[in-house]
């Protein structure tokens, strides 16, 4: 991290030193000068933020030694400079944290996906990944989405939990969740993963929802869990990738509604032991 800040500081430094003393600027005046300066001061006040929050998040973890990659550290502190919003500058130490730790773990698509996000839309992303069904493993997440429970977000079936039509196409303008809102994911599983991870006979594919492993079983135990599709509205691979650094909110009557949609399917919501897959 050491490099990163040194090429951080001593940019936006430059920059500002870059215009000299008001008395020797002939181009520009007093007003427009001090202007530039306190943007300038401003853009190494918000990078210096940052930089601490992503070394609080770090902490003493052990991070790979690896090079960084420039274009992406470039792309990082030109649009970090100029958060200065308290909740998204968590979002972006938490980003740089995890690519720290897991190299390439965010695009640079992403970056720009984030770097466009106002804090009304980044609430209403923690809203949508709160309410989340996530298939994942230490990679990555690799499929996340809100059970539409049996009827369809395109027609505000979701509305009651605060994700309504319009919510989800800000979503989608935004880069974060897909077009389709009916998308569909299976979740059955397979019998060589049931093995591996010790689960019941029976059992479905184990998911993430509220930061708790789940799986579903059916009452009749004897039965194994037929192929079960999860359908609603889904991640994008930008909204997936920003999804591991959003912070669970609960949503207890969402959390209701989806046991006791699983229960109209004959199967319960058990919760799991494993910490994560693969």
């Amino acid at each position: 991290m050491t490099e990163l800040h040194e090429t951080a500081f001593l940019e936006t430094r430059k920059r500002i030193k870059n215009y000299g003393p008001v008395g020797q600027s002939d181009n520009l005046d007093n007003h427009v000068f001090e202007r530039i300066q306190f943007q300038e001061q401003k853009r190494l006040a918000n990078t210096k933020s940052v930089i601490y929050k992503v070394t609080q998040e770090l902490g003493d973890k052990e991070v790979p030694d690896q090079e960084p990659d420039h274009d992406w550290t470039a792309r990082f502190f030109s649009s970090v400079q100029d958060v200065s919003s308290e909740e998204m500058q968590i979002l972006w130490a938490k980003i740089l944290a995890g690519q720290v730790e897991r190299p390439d773990s965010t695009s640079l698509r992403t970056l720009s996906v984030l770097q466009e996000m106002d804090r009304n839309t980044a609430e209403l992303f923690k809203k949508f990944c709160s309410m989340c069904i996530y298939m994942e493993t230490r990679d990555g997440v690799y499929d996340g989405r809100v059970c539409s429970l049996g009827k369809k977000a395109g027609v505000n079936s979701l509305q009651s939990y605060g994700l309504n039509f319009m919510d989800l196409n800000r979503l989608h303008e935004y880069g974060l969740v897909i077009s389709d809102y009916d998308s569909a994911m299976d979740y059955s599983i397979s019998q060589q993963l049931k093995i591996k991870l010790s689960m019941p006979p029976s059992s479905s594919l184990p998911f993430r929802f509220q930061d708790i492993w789940w799986y579903l079983m059916p009452f009749n135990n004897k039965n194994q869990v037929p192929d079960f599709k999860i359908i609603g509205p889904s991640l994008s691979i930008s909204g997936m990738e920003l999804s591991r650094v959003v912070e669970c909110k609960q949503v207890p009557e969402f959390k209701e509604k989806l046991w006791n949609f699983f229960q109209t399917k004959n199967l319960r919501m058990m919760e799991s032991n494993i910490t994560t897959i693969g």
